[in-house]
């Protein structure tokens, strides 16, 4: 049986197929098989779409306090396979530690948002009165180096957006994305695991 993620992104792949041209008869046989789900739809998915660019223009504009806001008391924050932020007081820390010690300022491109009948009805988002949502797009990041100029560094990001169905709040957002290209930028080192909320990135060694 595939993880929700798993079946998530296998319904990325094929609405990217449908964008593509792809043989629609492949994704019926790929829609056929044991693990595909029965899907939910969102009470309100005309405000998906606006919620989700909401988050990114909260995001772009540095104020962490109004991110954190978007958020339920309870809502998490988390990137990649890092430890969340869990609480408005957390991801507002996050975010001004994003800020503070990596980038001096993020503007993201490109963004999709996707529909929601791509999520499985048993999903764990389904029976508590919220919608998941996926997104793409294209952030880019302005990073200070060590010599004191600022380079802009692109990356492609994924998202998965879990919704309040009647408020719109966030219970969740998970982002995915490479730090390679900030890290390189400003010169730092950092392990896979480490927890890039705790502590700074130890400078590279020579």
């Amino acid at each position: 049986m595939l993880s929700f993620i798993q079946t998530a992104c296998l319904g990325l792949l094929a609405i990217h197929g449908l964008a593509n041209g792809l043989p629609q008869t492949g994704l019926h046989a790929l829609a056929q098989t044991e693990a595909a789900p029965k899907f939910k739809v969102c009470s309100k998915p005309d405000q998906l779409k606006t919620i989700v660019l909401n988050y990114y223009a909260a995001v772009d504009s540095r104020n962490a306090s109004r991110l954190a806001s978007l958020y339920t008391p309870d809502g998490s924050l988390q990137f990649n396979l890092d430890p969340a932020a869990v609480g408005r007081a957390a991801i507002q820390g996050a975010t001004e530690y994003f800020f503070s010690q990596l980038v001096e300022s993020v503007h993201h491109t490109e963004q999709t948002v996707f529909t929601p009948r791509i999520f499985p009805a048993e999903s764990p988002s389904s029976n508590n009165g919220t919608c998941t949502v996926a997104s793409s797009a294209t952030p880019v990041f302005t990073v200070r180096t060590p010599d004191n100029t600022t380079v802009d560094v692109p990356t492609f990001a994924a998202s998965f957006f879990v919704i309040d169905d009647e408020t719109g709040e966030l219970h969740s957002v998970h982002n995915a994305f490479t730090f390679a290209g900030i890290y390189a930028a400003k010169g730092l080192c950092v392990k896979p695991t480490q927890d890039w909320t705790a502590s700074a990135p130890a400078p590279c060694q020579s």
